[in-house]
C-alpha cells in the first residue's frame, strides 16, 4: 500500500495521461476512476497506474485533441463533509482534473 505523500511524488512525476478510465464498482452506484500517467510522450517511458475509489464531483476540462498533460496533480486530504470523500485529487497549475474519492491504490502491471 501505497501512502499520500508517496504517491504525490510519483504524480509529479509522471505528467502524460496514456489513459483515463471511469469503471462501475460491480454493479453498486460507485465509480472508480482508473488513471494511467507516464513520464514522458515517448512510448517506452516509465507508467504508474493508479485507481482512485468511490469518486464523485468529477470535473475534466481541456482534455485531449493532443497530448494531455497533468502538471502537477495532488491528493489531498478533505472535510469536505460527505462520508464517502476522504480525499481530493486536484490539477494545480490549470485545474483540468478535480474529484473528490475515498481511497487510492497504485496498480501493479
Amino acid at each position: 500500500m501505497i501512502g499520500k505523500d508517496e504517491l504525490n511524488e510519483l504524480l509529479i512525476g509522471h505528467n502524460c495521461v496514456e489513459s483515463m478510465c471511469i469503471e462501475s464498482e460491480d454493479g453498486i452506484v460507485k465509480y472508480n476512476l482508473l488513471l494511467t500517467l507516464a513520464e514522458s510522450e515517448s512510448y517506452d517511458s516509465k507508467k504508474i497506474k493508479v485507481c482512485f475509489y468511490d469518486v464523485s464531483s468529477l470535473s475534466v476540462k481541456e482534455f485531449g485533441g493532443g497530448l494531455t498533460q497533468f502538471m502537477h496533480l495532488k491528493i489531498s486530504k478533505t472535510n469536505s463533509g460527505f462520508d464517502r470523500a476522504r480525499y481530493e485529487l486536484s490539477e494545480m497549475e490549470d485545474e483540468k482534473i478535480y474529484c473528490l474519492f475515498f481511497g487510492f491504490a497504485l496498480i501493479d502491471e
